[in-house]
């Protein structure tokens, strides 16, 4: 039934273009033919081509917008036509013609004929004559029109009155206008009428009123004072015009706005204010005491968006493109955030913009959703990779299978799964060519076992060979049947996905699964550990606190109890800082400060630090310097270095209980390369990049004994990659480490810069001596103090001075020789170097200075000696007699 209204209303709304037209031109032709004494005659004909005009106009609007309504025609036109500023025209046409009908009915126009004469009787009838014709077009007018006196008393009703509100003329003659009244408008409303038209001007408005049967309807109104001769007020005429229906479709739209949660607005670009529906109004949070203009709509705009939203605002005034952007806005009542998918255009009069029409749309939900999409699909990229990748590609086909013919057709993504053309036969023989070898017999029967004669649904997975590239692919095939009244099968709806990469990636999530389990493995193993580390230091400082109470202790006793209490505190500090940076790396909250820093000052610093460690676990630990102050001066994050490195060294003793740990680093092109190297237990290359890796330990019984949480490492690389490094693991099971952590070299005197391997000093002293500190002040003295320009070579004992010497021996002028040293001492030394090079100058270096040590020292070869510590004049005194300058 509603199909049939959708159709009836345009039909009618056209025919009545058609009959209104022909009335038109009717009257239009009979106006020029009329005899010119036939006035009253005349101005009917007028009266009711007007009418027939505004009646035409009127059809046009109304079925232009019912049929866009319905749908017929586009529903642009309907929106066009529903506009404030566009309603307004027909109603406007409507308010001019019952003006100009009014005027040509009161005016007195009819001049007296002074040439001819006409009798009273005469001039009486022909007036009656026009009267009639002219009741006869008010009351056939297609608007209702009410005459009432001055008091609002109606005095005449047309037959429009009676059809549109049900009630007769008879029965509301002598009533008020308010026996329509629906209560609904305010008292306000009828106020602002009567002081319109008591004051003799015209009033336009909107009346929801009712009819005799109780139902509702809308009037467009128009109320015009008449009067007298003398300008006072003796009747008002109302024409009015049933609106009913453009109500409703307004109703209908408003509906469909909300629930697509739609709205429209107009901004006026002269005065920067806008009008909008209540659904917009809704939307954006405006309140009815909130002003509408552009400064409050840019007010509501997300910050972030404006700008763009002004752009292609402008863009759209300049070039007339039409707006289109998503964008988002604060609402003005809560500061609630929402997306709006926003659409307009601009309206030109003689090319100059004037107003900017259009709809927004809260898309905020979808937005959510997209968002909710966009994080689930970069959590399951991030956690497993690729893995899920081939699930966004569905790859799947469709087919149709005649079980009573064997034939089958199928969708074009099946053919590009089975690799086919259109051309392809497709029976069930051919269906069994295309899968693979290894699979068909299997297919085959259970095809037409399992399936047809069993008549179960289609489910397998099973290979094919693609007919194109020749490639074997994974598939899954399901199927549904369809049986005829005998229930027999007559054809199978069904699916086919390819699933390869599926089928290969489940090794994949194997290994992944593995590896995560591994994961939550070393957390569970941290955790205990970490339990364990910080027990162990909390039970020392707990249990030692309260021995301190007992009363009986003696002072040393006590004193050995504080030391372990403090010790056991810096162990617990330790293990909380590393928890500490730990997270801090992980939620990228550390921060890079670089200054000012001599490279020699502060490995001599960390040196000076771990070198008692070192003597307590009876550990040698050397330090190499291969630039000056001056060079070694760089720029670097100072804090970090010396993490990373006290890391590497405290690694490197806790795993070292045989041999040596050095510390140094080489100039290499235009990075540094720092190194710690030990001769401890070493690193199984398979676990190089493990150890790396937070919660893990290489050795996790030796880790046991010697303690930590696996996380220095960890922290190593990350402060390593964040001062713009990398690190590096050389290391063999059993054969030592050293970690070479390489970061760029930025000198703060850049002119001091030289390449070592460049340079050629004046003399090269050899310096043995197994004590860093003892080499370190013996080099400072002779370049620092005594400004020696001269190359600087380092040997920890004796038998690398031996080794050393045996490559350079040509080069080298002069030796500082430490008489007491592991591996090799002084003495043995002296004797194979002097055996080399017997002309070498050895000045040895003792802390004994008996005689017995001096001849000995000289007998092995020692030119002569320095007592410890050095004097600088003695010092003075053996450059002089030994040191040849080059």
């Amino acid at each position: 039934m509603s199909l049939f209204f959708n159709y009836a209303t345009p039909i009618i709304y056209g025919l009545s273009v058609l009959l209104w037209a022909y009335i038109f031109i009717f009257c239009s032709k009979k106006i020029k033919v009329v005899n010119k004494s036939d006035k009253l005659l005349k101005v009917i004909l007028i009266i009711l081509a007007i009418d027939a005009f505004r009646s035409f106009f009127e059809s046009i609007y109304f079925g232009a917008s019912f049929t866009s309504f319905y749908g017929l025609i586009p529903i642009e036109i309907y929106e066009f036509l529903s506009q404030p500023n566009i309603v307004i025209f027909p109603k406007l046409f409507n308010l001019l013609t019952a003006i100009l009908i009014l005027i040509l009915l009161i005016t007195k126009w009819i001049s007296t004929d002074k040439s001819s004469k006409i009798s009273v009787e005469d001039f009486i009838q022909k007036q009656s004559f026009e009267y009639k014709k002219l009741l006869s077009a008010v009351e056939q007018s297609a608007n209702t029109i009410v005459i009432t006196d001055i008091l609002g008393k109606i005095e005449y009703t047309n037959p429009k009155f009676t059809e549109v509100t049900g009630y007769r003329a008879e029965e509301v003659l002598g009533k008020n206008p308010r026996i329509l009244s629906s209560g609904i408008q305010p008292k306000e409303f009828y106020v602002e009428m009567w002081e319109t038209i008591s004051n003799g001007k015209v009033w336009k408005g909107e009346f929801q009123n009712k009819k005799k049967d109780g139902k509702l309807f809308w009037e467009q109104t128009t109320i015009s004072p008449i009067k007298d001769n003398q300008g006072t007020i003796i009747n008002y005429l109302a024409v009015k015009e049933n609106i009913t229906a453009l109500k409703e479709s307004e109703k209908e739209l408003k509906l469909a706005q909300e629930i697509a949660q739609i709205g429209n607005f107009n901004l006026d670009l002269k005065t920067n204010l806008f009008t909008s529906s209540s659904s917009f109004d809704k939307i954006v949070g405006i309140q009815s005491h909130h002003i509408k203009s552009f400064k409050t709509w840019r007010t509501i705009t997300h910050p972030d968006d404006t700008p763009k939203n002004q752009r292609e605002l402008e863009k759209c005034i300049k070039y007339g493109e039409k707006f289109n952007l998503e964008y988002r806005i604060l609402t003005k009542d809560t500061q609630e955030l929402k997306w709006i998918n926003g659409a307009g255009e601009i309206i030109y009069e003689n090319k100059v913009p004037v107003n900017f029409i259009g709809t927004i749309q809260d898309i905020t939900f979808q937005k959510k959703n997209e968002l909710e999409m966009f994080e689930a699909k970069e959590k399951a990229e991030k956690s497993e990779k690729l893995l899920l990748l081939s699930q966004s590609v569905a790859k799947l086909g469709h087919y149709v299978f005649n079980i009573q013919t064997g034939e089958w057709n199928n969708s074009a993504e099946l053919n590009s799964i089975f690799g086919i053309n259109e051309d392809h036969k497709r029976t069930v023989e051919s269906w069994l060519e295309i899968v693979h070898p290894d699979f068909r017999n299997e297919m085959k029967e259970y095809i037409l076992i399992h399936v047809i004669k069993n008549k179960n649904h289609f489910n397998k997975h099973y290979k094919i060979i693609n007919q194109k590239t020749g490639s074997e692919l994974w598939v899954h095939g399901l199927g549904s049947l369809k049986f005829n009244n005998e229930n027999e099968p007559i054809e199978m709806f069904g699916t086919i996905q390819d699933i390869t990469i599926q089928k290969e990636n489940e090794e994949e999530l194997i290994k992944v699964k593995q590896l995560a389990e591994e994961s939550n493995n070393l957390k569970i193993e941290f955790l205990n550990n970490m339990s364990h580390e910080i027990r162990t230091p909390m039970n020392g400082i707990i249990g030692f606190s309260d021995l301190l109470n007992t009363s009986d202790l003696t002072t040393e006793k006590r004193n050995n109890y504080i030391r372990i209490i403090q010790s056991s505190s810096k162990q617990l500090l330790r293990i909380i800082d590393d928890i500490l940076e730990i997270s801090r790396l992980g939620t990228k909250q550390v921060g890079l400060i670089e200054s000012e820093v001599c490279l020699n000052d502060l490995l001599m610093e960390l040196f000076s630090i771990f070198d008692i460690k070192a003597k307590q676990n009876k550990t040698p630990l050397y330090l190499k310097k291969s630039l000056t102050t001056e060079q070694s001066t760089i720029l670097i994050d100072k804090t970090k270095l010396s993490k990373i490195l006290s890391n590497l060294l405290e690694n490197a003793l806790k795993f070292t209980s045989k041999g040596f740990v050095e510390l140094g680093y080489k100039l290499n092109n235009k990075m540094l390369d720092i190194y710690v190297k030990d001769t401890g237990v070493g690193i199984d290359p398979e676990k190089h990049k493990v150890i790396f890796e937070r919660f893990s330990q290489a050795e996790k019984d030796l880790s046991k004994k010697v303690g930590g949480l696996g996380l220095g490492l960890s922290i190593v690389k990350e402060n390593v990659e964040l001062i713009g490094g990398s690190i590096e693991l050389t290391s063999n099971k059993g054969e030592g480490a050293t970690f070479t952590i390489s970061i760029p070299y930025k000198p703060i005197y850049p002119t001091k810069i030289v390449e070592l391997n460049n340079v050629e000093s004046k003399s090269s002293i050899l310096i043995v001596e197994d004590e860093e500190i003892n080499y370190t002040l013996l080099e400072t003295l002779l370049k620092e103090i005594l400004k020696l320009d001269a190359h600087f070579i380092h040997a920890k004992n004796g038998l690398e001075a031996v080794e050393i010497f045996k490559n350079k021996s040509n080069s080298i002028d002069l030796v500082f020789m430490d008489l007491k040293m592991p591996v090799m001492n002084g003495y043995e030394a002296a004797k194979k170097i002097k055996k080399l090079s017997p002309n070498l100058p050895i000045i040895a270096q003792t802390a004994y200075t008996t005689s017995v040590e001096i001849k000995k020292a000289k007998d092995s070869g020692c030119v002569d000696y320095l007592t410890k510590p050095i004097k600088q004049d003695e010092l003075i005194n053996v450059l002089d007699k030994f040191l040849k300058v080059k």
